[in-house]
């Protein structure tokens, strides 16, 4: 059994050895600290001290956290562990879940609107796509009505199912009733009605594509500054991205 030395240091005897030698890969670290009667930590300590390793475990290098904080704002966590993969190969595959969790270790979150930015570019490189949770959570029927976002904002506006997928519940409406309009022909609220409900037909008008554009900019005036920076750095890495796609 393990003797215990000076400054009351636990000290493992041959036999000792022998024994977790044989018992290594057939017993838990509890089973050999409950054999030896010890705590399981100084067991752990033990151990390792004297080689006996459950796994080696690999630890991020310095270049790799500096990649990481200079890219998590702009890159999603799915990307982030592709390019590690690439980049710094190793035994234990890099998955969303390491670069979460280094994420959450150094406290580097994101905002909402960097989030939004980030699955904006995922739809547009490939790698993030709305109708791929469909196919698990199960797709809503046709003629179900949602209420989505807008970018960078928390106004809604109802989608209707169809057939084709999800289209803009008001243009459906008017269409349905009034019949076809043409493509630089929206279907919106009137000014006076209020747009957190679900409006009825006679609440509705349309409006030409240059009406349109600018109730668009009456809207846009009103948001913060930090939100149009956004929406301005988005918009020119949409625009990077569809040419470097050509």
């Amino acid at each position: 059994m393990p003797i215990e030395g000076k400054h009351k240091k636990i000290i493992l005897l041959p036999e000792d050895i022998d024994f977790i030698e044989k018992n290594y890969h057939s017993m838990s670290n509890k089973e050999i600290a409950d054999h030896f009667g010890l705590k399981l930590q100084r067991m752990r300590e033990l151990l390792y001290q004297n080689g006996f390793k459950r796994m080696q475990l690999e630890y991020w290098s310095v270049e790799q956290i500096e990649y990481l904080k200079e890219n998590y704002k702009t890159k999603g966590d799915v990307e982030l562990a592709t390019i590690f993969e690439s980049k710094w190969p190793k035994e234990k595959k890099w998955t969303l879940k390491h670069i979460e969790k280094k994420r959450n270790y150094l406290h580097l979150s994101r905002t909402p609107e960097e989030i939004h930015l980030i699955k904006e570019r995922n739809v547009l490189l490939g790698c993030y796509l709305h109708g791929k949770t469909w196919k698990t959570r199960g797709a809503s029927e046709i003629g179900t009505i949602k209420f989505w976002s807008t970018k960078f904002s928390q106004n809604y506006f109802p989608v209707i199912k169809t057939e084709k997928g999800f289209v803009h519940y008001y243009r459906w409406l008017w269409i349905k009733n009034n019949g076809p309009l043409k493509p630089n022909e929206y279907v919106v609220p009137k000014k006076n009605s209020k747009s957190s409900r679900l409006l009825t037909l006679a609440e509705l008008e349309v409006v030409n594509r240059t009406e349109h554009a600018l109730r668009n900019a009456e809207t846009r005036k009103m948001l913060p500054e930090e939100l149009k920076k956004a929406i301005s750095i988005f918009n020119k890495l949409s625009k990077e991205l569809k040419n470097n796609g050509k």
